[in-house]
């Protein structure tokens, strides 16, 4: 677009059609010219008739239709006003503290050599998550974050918020085993998108991190991941944890007694695939902590290039044409009316 007279222009060539008019105008000679100034001035002392007056307006509003028509033409735009950009993202954080999180399959563990209680927590499925989550809030400054966790039920720990630090506060203080076993994913989805109603910014993602099976819960997931969905929110789904048919998991914490355990933990990617596919987000995977990190930072990659795409949206003004339209067509039966009202020649 091209500014002109504090207004933008579509097609401002189609100024150039004022060239015929004033070409029109010099070869035609009309009489002003061949009178000259002072002849007119003579001409319109002895007084015009009624017919001469309104054949006068009459070539002044084929005047004005001809003009307006190419303003029309060249497509005015009032300047784009100016929108103050929305807080970037607001995000919620679904993590899972079912049992199942303190698998020991995410580091150390794997090793055959003895390790101490405090080497196996750091090597748990929730501690890497922890670690992970941390690092990822930390990169989103700009945006509001918001934490959700779930077992057998669903909890909001904290709402959306800029203070990332009292959230880390709280992530790491999180533990399996506090909330009655069980994986409501349905539910958690449900409440991390009830976090985001109320919510202004361009965008409202997601991200649940879960290492099971839907097995709580009165929420189909499936439902959940529509609703949420509706609501304009995106889903990224994270399911962690390694595919052996039998995993060492660390029992008994809580209890004071610790020990390591065989046990075979079931997974539904297929379900977290399917969340992702109805809200328009990704789905991922991750049998270490390494791979954890990789996911979450595709995860940011994504979150970055929405970011991106939003503000390359070009902002328009008001059509001023469409305000014209009108005076134009008032115009049109101006003309129209005083070439019946004027006599015709004799």
């Amino acid at each position: 677009m091209t500014p002109l007279f504090g207004v933008m222009w579509e097609r401002p060539l189609a100024f150039s059609l004022i060239l015929l008019l004033l070409l029109g105008f010099f070869r035609r000679k009309p009489a002003a010219l061949r009178l000259g100034t002072a002849g007119v001035f003579a001409q319109i002392g002895r007084g015009w008739g009624w017919s001469r007056w309104l054949r006068s307006l009459r070539l002044g509003t084929a005047f004005s239709i001809f003009i307006g028509t190419i303003v029309v033409l060249a497509g005015p735009t009032a300047p784009a006003p100016h929108v103050e950009k929305k807080s970037g993202i607001d995000l919620v954080i679904a993590l899972d503290l079912s049992t199942s999180m303190y698998a020991l399959d995410m580091g150390v563990s794997r090793a055959s050599r003895r390790i101490s209680l405090e080497e196996a927590r750091q090597s748990t499925r929730i501690a890497a998550a922890q670690r992970v989550v941390e690092a990822f809030v930390g990169q989103r400054s700009r945006d509001r974050v918001a934490l959700v966790v779930f077992s057998k039920e669903a909890f909001s720990q904290v709402p959306l918020t800029f203070d990332h630090e009292f959230l880390v506060q709280v992530l790491r203080r999180l533990r399996p085993g506090v909330i009655e076993d069980g994986t409501a994913i349905g539910n958690a989805l449900l409440a991390s998108t009830l976090r985001l109603e109320d919510s202004k910014a361009a965008s409202k993602v997601v991200v649940l991190v879960t290492d099971g099976k839907n097995t709580a819960g009165n929420v189909e997931p499936l439902d959940a991941a529509r609703a949420a969905a509706e609501a304009g929110v995106r889903v990224d789904t994270v399911l962690i944890g390694s595919d052996l048919p039998n995993v060492p998991v660390l029992v008994g914490i809580e209890e004071g007694e610790p020990q390591i355990v065989q046990a075979r933990l079931e997974a539904d990617p297929d379900l977290l695939g399917s969340i992702a596919q109805l809200s328009g987000g990704e789905f991922y995977r991750a049998q270490d902590e390494e791979g954890l990190r990789r996911r979450f930072h595709e995860i940011l990659d994504g979150l970055e290039r929405r970011e991106m795409e939003d503000q390359a949206q070009p902002r328009r003004g008001q059509d001023l044409s469409v305000d014209l339209t009108p005076a134009l067509a008032g115009l049109t039966v101006l003309w129209m009316l005083l070439g019946f009202a004027i006599p015709e020649r004799s």
